[in-house]
C-alpha cells in the first residue's frame, strides 16, 4: 500500500473517531453508535453509517470523507473542482441520505461494530444527514450550495455539509442534546434562505438570536457574525481573555422559568421531552421572558389562593401557541385537562402546533408537558366549544391581569361598578375590555 493510501486511511479513521467522540460528549455514549451496518431482511448488507446518534425520536447520520482537493482543482480547473467535490462531498452526502431513508422507513436491521442489533425507535420523527469532510475545504459552503444535489423529504432533513473544525465548534458551544438538535433542525429549515461563505457565520448568527428566519425569503450572513464565536473558542481553547459564551440564546434564558424547564427536559431522552424542549428553544427571548413572568405570577397566586390558574398565548406568525396550567391535581386528571384545553386553543387559533405545560404551585417545577402537532381541520363541535371560551391573550395583557389581580372570568362585575383591580375607576373604563380578551 502506498504512503498516500496509508495517509488517506489514517485520515479517514481519525475523522470517524473524532466525530464519534465529539457527539458522545453531547449525547452520551449510550446514544452514539460507531461503524453501523445496515441489513435487509434476507441478511444482505445494504449500507453502513460511520456514526449514528439516536436520541428520543431524532437521529443524526454522519458520513465522513477524507479526500483532498487535487492540485488541478486548487489551480482553478472547474471540471476537476466539480469532480473532486463529487468524490469528497456528493458521494458521502448520497450515502448519508440513503442510510437516513433506511432509518426512517424502519424496514432494515441495524447492527453496531460488535454485531449487536441496535434498537431503533418505532417512529423516527427527524433524521439529520451530516456529510463530514476531514480537513479544511476552501469555499466548502459555497460549493455545496452550487454543486450539491439532494432531496429532502419529510423525516429525512436537508443534509449539513461541514468540516471537522465546524463540528468541533458546534459540539463545544451547543453541548447539550436539545441545543445541538435545535440547531440542526433550524439549519435544515433555513436551507437556501441563507447566503453565507462559511458555516461558522450561520452558527454565530444562531448563537446571537436563534436561527429562526420567520417570513424572510432570503438573508445574507456576513463573516463578522462569527466574531464572538471565534473569541469564545479562543477563550476556551487558548486561554485568551474574553467571554467563554457569546451573549444571546445561551445566556438570555439563565435564571428564567422557561430556562429551568428546558434544563429539566435536557435530563430526559424520551420523545415527548425532546419534542417539547425543541419547541421551547424556538421561542424568542422576549417571548420566553414574558412566558416566564406569567408562569411565575401564576405559581405565586396558586400557592396563595390554592386555586387553578392558566394562561394561553397564540403565536400567529409561527402558526402555534402555548398553554400553561398551574395546579396540584392528580397527574391523570391534570394531563387530561391540559390536553383538552390545548386542543381547543389549537383549534381556535387554527394552529398547526400547540404546546402545553403543567407546573406545580409554589415551586413552579415542570410536572409534564405535551406537544400537539397535526394539521388544523374544520370541526363544528369544536367551534361550539371554542365559542364558549375567552380568547388567548397577548403577553402584556396577561401580565397586566396578574399584576392587578383581576377577578377570574365568570365572576360577574357590573360595567359601572368599581373595577376589581383597585384603580377606583369604573369597570367599563378600566379592565372591562381586557378581561373579555384574555384567558388567565
Amino acid at each position: 500500500m502506498s504512503s498516500c493510501s496509508n495517509e488517506a486511511t489514517n485520515r479517514g479513521a481519525f475523522t470517524e473517531e473524532f466525530a464519534a467522540e465529539r457527539l458522545e460528549k453531547v449525547f452520551g455514549k449510550e446514544h452514539v453508535f460507531r461503524n453501523v451496518d445496515i441489513w435487509e431482511a434476507k441478511g444482505k448488507k445494504i449500507g453502513e453509517i460511520d456514526t449514528l446518534v439516536l436520541f428520543g425520536d431524532r437521529a443524526i447520520v454522519v458520513q465522513a470523507k477524507s479526500k483532498k482537493l487535487t492540485i488541478a482543482a486548487r489551480k482553478g480547473n472547474d471540471l476537476q473542482l466539480q469532480a473532486d467535490f463529487k468524490a469528497a462531498v456528493q458521494d458521502a452526502c448520497d450515502q448519508a441520505v440513503l442510510c437516513s431513508q433506511h432509518l426512517a422507513s424502519a424496514s432494515a436491521k441495524f447492527t453496531d461494530s460488535a454485531g449487536n442489533e441496535i434498537k431503533i425507535p418505532p417512529s423516527i420523527k427527524a433524521v439529520h444527514p451530516v456529510c463530514l469532510v476531514a480537513e479544511h475545504y476552501p469555499a466548502l459552503s459555497v460549493q455545496a450550495r452550487h454543486f450539491l444535489k439532494h432531496t429532502a423529504s419529510g423525516v429525512v432533513k436537508e443534509p449539513l455539509v461541514c468540516d471537522v473544525f465546524f463540528l468541533d465548534t458546534l459540539t463545544e458551544m451547543l453541548e447539550t442534546p436539545l441545543r445541538c438538535l435545535s440547531y440542526l433542525e433550524l439549519r435544515a429549515l433555513a436551507g437556501d434562505k441563507i447566503m453565507f461563505s462559511h458555516e461558522h457565520a450561520v452558527l454565530g448568527y444562531h448563537l446571537k438570536q436563534n436561527l429562526w428566519l420567520g417570513d424572510h425569503d432570503i438573508i445574507w450572513l456576513d463573516d463578522d457574525l462569527a466574531t464572538d464565536l471565534n473569541i469564545a473558542m479562543a477563550v476556551r481553547r487558548d486561554g485568551v481573555d474574553g467571554e467563554r459564551t457569546p451573549r444571546g440564546i445561551l445566556t438570555e434564558l439563565r435564571g428564567l422559568t422557561i430556562g429551568r424547564m428546558i434544563e429539566e427536559l435536557e435530563k430526559r431522552s424520551d420523545a415527548g421531552a425532546v419534542d417539547l424542549g425543541l419547541e421551547l428553544l424556538k421561542l424568542s427571548g422576549d417571548t420566553a421572558r414574558g412566558l416566564s413572568q406569567v408562569t411565575d405570577k401564576m405559581v405565586a397566586r396558586a400557592a396563595k389562593d390554592s386555586k387553578e390558574h392558566n394562561a394561553s398565548f397564540g403565536f400567529s406568525k409561527a402558526g402555534s401557541g402555548i398553554t400553561v396550567h398551574c395546579n396540584d391535581l392528580p397527574n391523570a386528571e391534570a394531563a387530561a385537562k391540559l390536553k383538552a384545553h390545548c386542543e381547543l386553543r389549537k383549534h381556535d387559533q387554527k394552529a398547526g402546533r400547540w404546546l402545553g405545560l403543567t407546573v406545580s404551585p409554589g415551586s413552579g417545577a415542570l410536572r409534564f408537558g405535551l406537544s400537539l402537532d397535526y394539521p388544523w381541520a374544520a370541526d363544528k363541535a369544536m367551534d361550539e366549544n371554542v365559542a364558549k371560551m375567552l380568547k388567548t391573550g397577548r403577553r402584556v395583557e396577561v401580565l397586566r391581569h396578574f399584576d392587578k389581580g383581576l377577578s377570574r372570568p365568570g365572576k360577574k362585575v357590573g360595567r359601572y361598578q368599581r373595577c376589581p383591580c383597585g384603580s377606583m375607576m369604573k369597570f367599563i373604563k378600566c379592565c372591562f375590555h381586557r378581561q373579555r380578551s384574555i384567558r388567565p
